[in-house]
């Protein structure tokens, strides 16, 4: 929790971006969006990193769609949700959930 609390403080999402380059656990980012619900600390991390993989742990722990939904929409990255989709798969699902945002 104590990765999450410094978010919440701090407001500074670059403490999860930097827990994932030196620790390499995707893990990082799922908790912290477990505790703040705050979708952009994926997306900064996404940025920051360049490693899909980061939205996809995070739809696999969390089951939320969104965490990609947000990610294509601050980055305009198709990528993100190919490569979720690839692991997960659930197209139909993902592509209900960005109609009904819209």
């Amino acid at each position: 929790m104590l990765r999450s609390d410094a978010e919440r403080y701090l407001g500074d999402h670059d403490v999860a971006v930097d827990t994932e380059r030196y620790l390499g656990d995707h893990v990082v980012a799922v908790d912290t969006e477990r505790y703040l619900g705050d979708h952009v600390v994926a997306v900064d991390t996404e940025r920051y990193l360049g490693d899909h993989d980061v939205a996809v742990d995070t739809e696999r722990y969390l089951g939320d769609h969104d965490v990609a939904i947000d990610t294509e929409r601050y980055l305009g990255d198709h990528d993100v949700a190919v490569d979720t989709e690839r692991y997960l798969g659930g197209a139909a699902s993902l592509i209900n959930r960005i109609s009904n945002r819209r």
